[in-house]
């Protein structure tokens, strides 16, 4: 219990106390006691405003959020990525900067030849590209993460197949038996409808996940008691989670702090509006000697005027602009509202806002460090991730990377100083190749044998394309050589004809 907590304790048993008298001196202390409780209590809603109590079920729990909560927020979420301007360009920004290049892999065995097993057509298999490893894939991946906080798969182990599961289809949980906040199953529940017949009937599969399979049973029972439900013997479920929590079973959504401020921004900028609304109600003060000029400078100015026109007013009449009219409200002193969004989204103000501010190009169009590396870290995920994916699908061995953030100029200095390194004798070629592989997001990379260089080999074909050269005169080649007819002639072509196939053209 917190400190707060518990002093509303104390001031609640103070009072059942004080009331418990009856007498005056009971009641005004019951009358103190409760404007101390009522002041508390406030005190503590206004340091609650604008976050979201997540960590409420007790020390001991398995749980911060719970999979209703993860829908509940899901659907909030969801719907502000189309609706609300800051929480859909953070999603759009954030998605753009972890996915850029794409993710590459390396070591998958292909060919299926000579005892090698083709794991590369698993990884093509449209089916799987659609659902998993594709680019589309790849941004509703995002997507669940940045609204559910969760994204699942189920893959099927005999024929590879990899199938996107909805978090709605998701209704339950088998927690690690000591209670460590590990989830060792998920309970699907969903509708398969026959398409022969048109019936539809209920389903529930328990799916242990991929790193806890070997702990399979045939059934699980119910919570209740009441049924034993079956479990998937050839199949195994990957669950992502978003910014997982140590001991807890499930993380947070990217946007949920975001999703609040988002609110609290909204309603300021609204109030805003309305402000300006009431300032340019009224654009200028007409000022007249008496009631009847008044009324008839009224009467004048209500009627529509062209832009431009000109007003006539008499000696003691006079019309000035309002000040409110001139400016509107200053809704730059609204910028530390989306300063807090953006910094709960990991991304810059300027970059979520598209509004430049007083920032400096260079700062707009690249990453600050903390965002590179809030990026890299989701990156890091991605690939650790992945590479049990595709251990699942017979890869164990298999790389996966991204194209570093670096800049070309970064780049560049990179290289540069690896290649002094290498022409200094500091390092070997393998060490230099694998430096330029780290530097380029291709790790692992090798170096060829001296015959295999790529110099090398552009030199054989060189070669090998090259013509053959004209046999020295008088060597017998075995071919006859037969002189062409002009051979010896002063003609256009060398001949002595003359006339105008001469190249003598003097004519002297």
């Amino acid at each position: 219990m917190s400190a707060q907590n518990a002093v509303l304790v104390e001031i609640s048993e103070a009072i059942a106390e004080a009331s418990a008298l009856g007498t005056e001196e009971g009641a005004r202390a019951v009358a103190v006691l409760t404007e101390s409780y009522d002041r508390m209590r406030s005190i503590l809603a206004r340091e609650d405003k604008g976050w979201v109590r997540l960590y409420d079920r007790g020390a001991d729990s398995q749980f911060g959020l719970r999979l209703q909560d993860l829908k509940d927020w899901g659907r909030k979420l969801e719907e502000s990525v189309p609706g609300a301007p800051w929480i859909g360009r953070g999603f759009r920004v954030r998605a753009n900067f972890i996915l850029k290049d794409g993710i590459q892999h390396g070591g998958i065995p292909a060919g299926g030849s000579q005892g090698v097993p083709d794991i590369q057509k698993y990884v093509d298999d449209p089916q799987n590209q659609e659902n998993y490893f594709g680019p589309a894939a790849r941004r509703k991946r995002e997507h669940n993460l940045y609204t559910q906080g969760i994204a699942f798969w189920i893959l099927d182990e005999r024929t590879k197949k990899i199938e996107a599961i909805p978090l709605r289809q998701i209704t339950s949980e088998l927690m690690h038996p000591d209670g460590i906040g590990v989830v060792w199953a998920y309970l699907r529940e969903w509708t398969h409808v026959n398409l022969e017949t048109g019936e539809s009937f209920p389903l529930k599969m328990w799916y242990f996940t991929d790193l806890a399979k070997d702990n399979r049973s045939l059934t699980v029972t119910s919570a209740d008691k009441s049924e034993k439900i079956p479990v998937a013997q050839t199949h195994v479920i990957f669950a992502q989670h978003a910014n997982p929590v140590g001991g807890l079973a499930y993380g947070t959504p990217d946007a949920l702090a975001a999703w609040i401020w988002n609110g609290i921004a909204r309603d300021a900028y609204m109030d805003g509006r309305s402000v300006t609304e009431a300032l340019t109600r009224f654009a200028l003060k007409a000022t007249a000697k008496n009631k009847p000029a008044a009324d008839n400078v009224a009467m004048q100015y209500a009627t529509a005027h062209t832009a431009g026109g000109m007003a006539v007013v008499g000696g003691a009449n006079d019309i000035q602009v309002l000040q409110g009219a001139q400016k509107g409200y200053e809704f730059n002193s609204l910028r530390p509202l989306l300063a807090v969004i953006a910094t709960a989204l990991d991304i810059p103000t300027t970059v979520l806002t598209s509004d430049t501010g007083d920032d400096s190009y260079a700062s707009i169009s690249s990453l600050d460090l903390p965002t590179r590396l809030a990026m890299q870290a989701r990156r890091d995920e991605h690939i650790a991730f992945e590479k049990r994916v595709l251990a699942a699908l017979g890869a164990p061995n298999a790389t996966v990377s991204f194209v570093p953030f670096d800049t070309g100029e970064e780049v560049y200095r990179l290289v540069q100083a690896a290649i002094l390194d290498y022409q200094q004798d500091t390092i070997t070629r393998q060490q230099l190749a694998d430096r330029i592989a780290d530097i380029y997001g291709r790790p692992h990379a090798n170096v060829p044998s001296e015959d295999q260089r790529p110099s090398v080999l552009l030199a054989k074909a060189m070669a090998k394309a090259a013509p053959k050269p004209a046999p020295a005169a008088g060597a017998s080649s075995g071919n006859t050589s037969v002189a062409s007819p002009a051979q010896g002639r002063s003609n256009g072509t060398g001949g002595q004809q003359g006339g105008n196939a001469s190249n003598d053209i003097r004519r002297d």
